[in-house]
C-alpha cells in the first residue's frame, strides 16, 4: 500500500500518540490498514440485492455479470502543478499520469 501525503513524521507521531518518532514505522504499519479499511467502508453505496437485480441490464446479464453491483472507472486530467503549498503538490501527485492531475471517478450501476 502507498501512501502519499504532506505530513512530516513528527506530525504522524503526534495524531497516534508519541512524543517521539522512535516507533513510529511499526505505528504507521498497522494503521494504514485500519485507514484504509475506514476508506472502503466510507465508499460504501447504500444500494440493496433487490433493487440491483430489478434494473439490471440485459446486456450486463448476457456478460454474466448480473452480480456486479457498481464498475468504478477513474479519469485523470493533468493541471499545472500547485507550488504555493507542499501539500497540495503531493495531494496532486497522479500515479497514473506521473504528473499533477485531478482524478474524476465515475460508476456505472447495473
Amino acid at each position: 500500500m502507498r501512501m502519499n501525503c504532506g505530513f512530516s513524521y513528527r506530525q504522524l507521531a503526534l495524531m497516534i500518540g508519541f512524543k517521539s518518532t522512535s516507533y513510529l514505522g511499526e505505528q504507521v504499519k498497522f494503521w494504514i490498514w485500519k485507514w484504509g479499511e475506514a476508506g472502503e467502508n466510507l465508499s460504501i453505496l447504500d444500494i440493496d440485492e433487490e433493487f440491483l437485480a430489478k434494473t439490471c441490464p440485459m446486456a450486463f446479464k448476457k456478460e454474466g455479470l448480473e452480480k456486479v453491483c457498481a464498475i468504478p472507472d477513474g479519469k485523470d486530467f493533468l493541471i499545472h502543478t500547485p507550488r504555493q503549498n507542499t501539500l497540495f503538490t503531493r495531494a496532486c501527485y497522479s500515479d497514473k499520469m506521473h504528473a499533477s492531475a485531478v482524478r474524476c471517478i465515475s460508476w456505472c450501476t447495473p
